[in-house]
């Protein structure tokens, strides 16, 4: 519904990715914490800032790029400013969660579809990618 675009835009701005790449890697890491946010019920999670959330968050930073060395690489020397990226997407989503509600549900069709949970964890990563 284009909410949050403009913010998250900014805050991405801010961090100053590299390459195009990077961008879109840190978008995704907003957009997953303002989702998260947007769809938890009110009431059911700590806000932004805690240090429990963010040790989710800077899970969800350096999970998000799990599969490629080279994105892993710069997200470990850069993990702060994203998991704060993080955090405002998180505020972001619970700000449009209290102004507009959480959304509707998607029906099942319009789900993404995951690969099967034995293909993502087919290739571990090796204590040189970690």
């Amino acid at each position: 519904e284009g909410r949050g675009r403009g913010r998250s835009a900014r805050a991405v701005a801010e961090l100053r990715p590299p390459s195009g790449l990077l961008g879109a890697l840190c978008e995704e890491i907003w957009y997953a914490a303002y989702l998260m946010a947007l769809h938890t019920p009110a009431g059911r999670a700590p806000g932004a800032g805690g240090d429990r959330v963010r040790l989710c968050l800077r899970s969800l930073v350096l999970g998000g790029t799990a599969d490629r060395a080279d994105l892993r690489r710069w997200a470990r020397h850069r993990v702060e400013p994203l998991v704060a990226l993080a955090e405002d997407g998180l505020r972001a989503g619970f700000d449009d969660r209290e102004a507009y509600g959480r959304p509707s549900p998607l029906p099942p069709e319009r789900l993404a579809a995951l690969p099967d949970a034995a293909l993502i964890w087919s290739r571990p990563l090796t204590l040189e990618e970690r």
